[in-house]
């Protein structure tokens, strides 16, 4: 009991520790909203165009509509970790706000991308579970 007491004394240190480095905060917030975010609106595209092209005439070839799809997600991902890490920068000027939240907003697609690979090697079954596109038969991903 000593040895769990201990472990969870530490991790409130730890945590109470990272909430003091504002800065830190702000690009952790904005990052997590960001993929959040960007899992719920993967999953809305998904549900609204999930077996018909998003084009009614189907003009669009598989390849086009992929890219489509990467293009809204990926600037989902970029404009919601942009705004939540302009909107909670602790201080300084508005060019540091907008420097700070322009790098959090662009780098988080690549972010999310490299986070998701890392635990997929990992976490093979965890990655598969949580995956919407796990879900989908073979011949509709």
């Amino acid at each position: 009991m000593d040895t769990l007491t201990h472990f969870v004394n530490g991790a409130g240190e730890l945590f109470e520790g990272f909430l003091k480095q504002a800065h830190l905060v702000s690009i952790f917030l904005g990052l997590v909203l960001s993929f959040g975010v960007t899992q719920w609106v993967k999953s809305a595209i998904r549900l609204r165009y999930h077996k018909r092209a998003a084009d009614p005439q189907d003009r669009m070839t598989e390849e086009e509509s992929i890219a489509r799809h990467r293009l809204v997600v990926r600037t989902v991902a970029c404009l919601t970790g942009l705004i939540a890490t302009f909107l909670t920068w602790p201080d300084g000027s508005v060019q540091y706000r907008i420097v700070w939240a322009l790098t959090v907003g662009f780098a988080s697609p690549t972010i999310y991308w490299i986070v998701l690979r890392i635990a997929a090697r990992r976490w093979p079954d965890l990655a598969a579970a949580v995956s919407s596109d796990s879900k989908l038969p073979e011949d509709e991903k």
